[in-house]
């Protein structure tokens, strides 16, 4: 059995005024809707058994006659290729989805009134699977789903599809704990909501599947659908398909070897003409790249760099090749002055003093060993603290990782205290 699903559909929103004017247009290129349209496309094409998505297909109440319109040709296409459609509501359209199921009922939503509701689908091959949903009943939901009711019990390959908020107690959307989904023994548990899809492709596989685009370069990174598959032995496997018509990227140029501004002009073109032919090796490479172009390293340079590259001059720049056509959107400045930190070390200030550690960290030995003894303590402290536990860090705190964060800081702090200096 084939599935393809998705959430976060949001028709009528409208893609970043990032995007420039003349790529831009009515956004039914680049948008939820070009998005949609491919969905459809792509069930078609690779004759999937269903379809589902985890809420939010529709972004506001008056987006009604525009989301009729779009989801109305998509809904028929599918059930007349005999392609279920099944959904559940989310905080954006739990009360536009129902209305839209009333004159499109080839819509199956799952779970109304904030209870849990179960269907099972099976191929021509007599192969079997549970979808099981809960929707969210109005725009804020405090309480979990599982408060006023309990899910269905695993009775053949389960997927869980649901709308909320993950690991997230005081939520106004659906609050759910991880360990609550876990404990039914589910084959996936497939969530909508947060924009940013997580790794599903292996065990435990819960977690938010993200939208088919990002709309705006807060979402950075490859979006689309997903694929799973049902074996005749119940395994079930997912695969994310990266095929969305606009993305955002991140090119990062270090200026600290340049010697001049038109070295850092150089290295800057370069740097998004590689992510451009990047894109293009993609399966099916996107309409259109949004690129942040992030200036960071060290250097005596700075505000010529400022005065020759910003946002205002960069604007013109765009890459066509092949169907994609790439476009800086923002210059984020990460530069730093170059210090010689010998001849700050010489002042007795907090400047000079900062310097002063960080020589003795590079240069190793007793006194470097005895800072790095003090710091562990305290960075091992910051790291098991609850408000920073979510975070990916090193496994081991070894002494080239404090090291490093002593330094990193210092240097930071050494930043700080001089542009307060110059400001004042």
């Amino acid at each position: 059995m084939k599935l393809l699903c998705t959430a976060d559909l949001h028709l009528g929103r409208r893609p970043s005024s990032k995007v420039p004017a003349n790529l831009r247009g009515d956004g039914a290129a680049l948008g939820p809707t070009a998005a949609w349209r491919d969905f459809v496309d792509l069930a078609l094409r690779e004759d999937v058994d269903a379809v589902l998505l985890a809420g939010d297909l529709v972004d506001d109440d008056s987006d009604f006659y525009e989301a009729f319109g779009v989801l109305w040709g998509g809904v028929k296409r599918l059930n007349d290729a005999g392609i279920r459609f099944v959904t559940v509501a989310g905080n954006h359209d739990g009360e536009i989805l129902p209305r839209l199921a009333h004159a499109i009922p080839e819509i199956t939503i799952l779970g109304r009134n904030g209870t849990w509701e179960r269907v099972t689908l099976t191929d021509a091959a007599g192969t079997q699977v549970d979808i099981v949903g809960w929707s969210m009943p109005a725009t804020h939901h405090d309480a979990s789903p599982f408060e006023k009711a309990q899910p269905f019990t695993r009775e053949r390959p389960t997927i869980g599809l649901l709308h909320a908020d993950l690991n997230q107690a005081n939520s106004r959307y659906a609050p759910v704990r991880e360990e609550e989904l876990s404990a039914l023994g589910y084959d996936a548990w497939l969530l909508g909501h947060i924009h940013q899809p997580d790794d599903l492709a292996s065990p435990p596989r819960i977690g938010y599947l993200g939208p088919p685009v990002g709309t705006d370069p807060g979402e950075p990174g490859p979006r689309g659908p997903w694929r799973i598959t049902i074996g005749a032995d119940g395994h079930v496997q997912l695969e994310h398909l990266h095929r969305a018509p606009l993305m955002w990227q991140r090119a990062t140029v270090d200026v600290t070897e340049c010697g001049s501004v038109d070295e850092v002009t150089q290295a800057s073109l370069r740097a998004v003409a590689q992510l451009h032919d990047h894109t293009l090796d993609h399966d099916e490479p996107p309409r259109a790249v949004g690129v942040e172009l992030v200036l960071e390293g060290r250097t005596m340079l700075g505000s010529a760099i400022r005065a020759a590259m910003n946002e205002s001059s960069l604007e013109p720049l765009q890459i066509d090749g092949g169907s994609t056509t790439t476009f800086v959107y923002r210059m984020t400045d990460n530069m730093q002055t170059a210090l010689d930190l010998e001849q700050r070390a010489r002042q007795q200030d907090p400047v000079g003093l900062l310097a002063q550690r960080v020589l003795t960290l590079r240069a190793g030995g007793e006194a470097a060993q005895e800072l790095i003894r003090r710091a562990r303590p305290k960075l091992e402290d910051a790291r098991s603290s609850r408000y920073f536990s979510p975070l990916r860090g090193p496994t081991q705190l070894d002494d080239d990782v404090v090291a490093r964060n002593l330094e990193r800081a210092a240097l930071q702090l050494i930043d700080e205290l001089l542009k307060e200096r110059e400001s004042a």
